[in-house]
């Protein structure tokens, strides 16, 4: 039988009834005609239910089917002509679109012959196509769903890596050697989850666009994309942990702006899988000085969001300063040039006796330090610690010996000289630039400072831990710690309105929690003047006008700063 009376034939059975096709025995394999797109693109068996498939049901996913038409596998001609394209592309242009062509990157020549191939509308449904527009018949939030699933097409890529090295890395988390690490995405071998939390943690300092108008729904689903590829790729197999550690620090971010618990859940997380990969510990020195600074990085990353999320009541920290034996991060020139350096440890560097260098070069050493004293004092004030049975004037007391600790950091990060400006222009390059990823380190690492000081002198918590000890008070003590919390928290609304004026980002999400308590102890003493019927400084005023900013400008970019600004706002009103 020739070839087109078999074509004739199979269409003649193609239009037969059905009852004259042969009955599938009972072992034959039922086959879905069509999968939903998230099953498509995870590869994964798909049951075809309707509205909502199985694998979409339990992980709570909307599900979204495409016409028949355009799940059909490309002929094996399509695939030849795409494979043939391909040749001669740089892995850059081919890594974020694994099995996508993209048609406006092709030769002019292979483009016009794809247009009036009859394979082209199969081969084109994956095209990155830009937001919907508003006359779009099809319903706008399946669609935006379904492209937030994969990743962007390789401008917008670009773009939100640079975001991420400019208004993220360094600001104060650190996990990458930047020149290496966008090789890496060049190569194709930054694997999903990470890539996917880099882009959720970009998206909050990014306007471009593409995705004008959908940024709150990309940035959630690239957040929920990464955990999912988490708990299917990495913390079900064996498959270096290390890329999920990383990633879940990276989500904790995301999540700890608005939904807290999430984000605590995860940093417990990170932190267990620290210690599995024991990156508490030197790395090997077989390892490139590379790999070993981002494994050193990534340790430290973690043990400074462990402590500053332990600001939070009865969120103790997890990591325990005596089982760090890991060196200190290098400075960011060393780290940029790829050569090791021998640094201390904290253990060294917290020690009076220590025989290392007075000052830190190192800026991500300051952030590391002032979080170290911070979380000291979180765990005195805050963390239901037992009652330490010598009042706190004593010498010998525990909040004695925490403010001997704040005077060693002190010390090290020399706080109070020099001046932001003259801190900016240190970090400024020939170009003119600013070399942010050096400079926000110095200006957080001097807001955490202040923190720990306001914490630790704050009015109502040390009344509250005397009222508990039933001893008699010196009458100049608690004054004299209300000035000092005063102070500090004057500290950190100048230091803050300095650091924007002087062109810094001063972006991070725990700047909210610095100008709330600075703008809460300062509203209480403009309350107390009132209440003894005395005018309030000017200076006072000041200060509480310039923290409330402070909370309003965070605010528009971290969720539960502008929930800060509305709580307030109430207290204010009942006042």
């Amino acid at each position: 039988m020739s070839s087109s009376d078999g074509t004739a034939a199979d269409a003649s059975w193609e239009r037969s009834d059905g009852r004259s096709r042969p009955p599938p025995t009972v072992n034959t394999i039922r086959r879905i005609r069509q999968a939903c797109t998230n099953c498509r693109h995870r590869k994964t068996r798909c049951s075809g239910e309707r509205p909502r498939c199985m694998n979409c049901r339990r992980v709570d996913r909307v599900c979204h089917y495409e016409p028949y038409s355009t799940t059909n596998p490309p002929s094996s001609a399509s695939v030849a002509a795409n494979n043939g394209a391909a040749k001669g592309k740089s892995p850059s242009s081919l890594f974020p679109r694994a099995g996508v062509v993209d048609i406006s990157r092709l030769p002019l020549a292979t483009r016009k012959s794809r247009q009036s191939s009859p394979s082209h509308r199969l081969l084109s449904i994956n095209i990155r196509l830009p937001p919907p527009s508003p006359q779009t018949p099809f319903p706008t939030c399946q669609v935006q769903c379904m492209r937030f699933t994969t990743a962007p097409p390789p401008a917008v890529m670009d773009h939100l890596i640079d975001a991420y090295f400019l208004h993220v890395h360094n600001q104060p988390y650190s996990y990458f050697h930047e020149q290496s690490f966008r090789e890496r995405v060049n190569y194709g071998l930054i694997p999903k989850c990470l890539l996917f939390a880099i882009l959720a943690s970009a998206l909050k300092f990014s306007d471009i666009e593409y995705f004008q108008g959908s940024i709150r729904e990309a940035t959630e689903a690239y957040a929920r994309e990464a955990w999912l590829a988490i708990l299917h790729e990495h913390l079900t197999v064996e498959n270096n942990p290390t890329l999920a550690e990383r990633t879940l620090t990276l989500l904790t971010l995301f999540y700890i702006g608005g939904r807290t618990s999430s984000g605590w859940l995860k940093i417990g997380l990170a932190v267990r899988i620290a210690q599995d990969l024991q990156l508490m510990r030197e790395p090997k020195n077989t390892m490139p000085p590379i790999e070993q600074e981002e494994h050193r990085r990534a340790f430290w990353s973690i043990y400074l969001l462990d402590k500053l999320v332990s600001v939070g009541q009865s969120r103790p920290p997890a990591i325990a300063e005596e089982d760090i034996h890991v060196q200190l991060p290098s400075d960011e020139e060393t780290l940029r040039r790829g050569i090791w350096k021998k640094t201390p440890t904290l253990h060294q560097l917290i020690n009076w006796k220590s025989e290392t260098e007075s000052s830190v070069n190192g800026t991500f050493t300051q952030t590391i330090l002032a979080a170290t004293a911070l979380g000291r004092c979180c765990r005195y004030v805050l963390h239901g610690r037992e009652m330490d049975e010598m009042p706190p004037w004593d010498p010998r007391s525990d909040f004695t010996l925490l403010n001997t600790f704040l005077l060693l950091i002190d010390h090290h990060l020399q706080v109070e000289t020099p001046s932001i400006p003259q801190i900016v222009e240190h970090y400024r390059r020939p170009d003119g630039t600013l070399d942010f990823q050096s400079l926000e380190h110095v200006v957080f690492a001097r807001i955490v400072f202040h923190t720990a000081h306001c914490l630790l002198n704050h009015p109502f918590l040390l009344r509250m831990r005397l009222q508990k000890s039933n001893c008699k008070v010196p009458p100049k003590f608690l004054t004299r710690s209300f000035q000092i919390s005063c102070n500090h928290a004057r500290s950190i609304s100048s230091l803050v309105e300095d650091a924007i004026a002087s062109g810094c980002h001063v972006q991070s999400s725990f700047y909210a929690y610095a100008s709330i308590l600075a703008g809460g102890i300062l509203s209480l003493a403009i309350h107390i003047d009132q209440e003894k019927g005395q005018v309030t400084d000017p200076e006072t005023l000041n200060h509480y006008q310039k923290a409330i900013h402070i909370l309003e400008r965070t605010g528009r970019r971290w969720d539960h700063a502008s929930k800060m600004v509305s709580l307030h706002c109430l207290f204010r009103a009942i006042l």
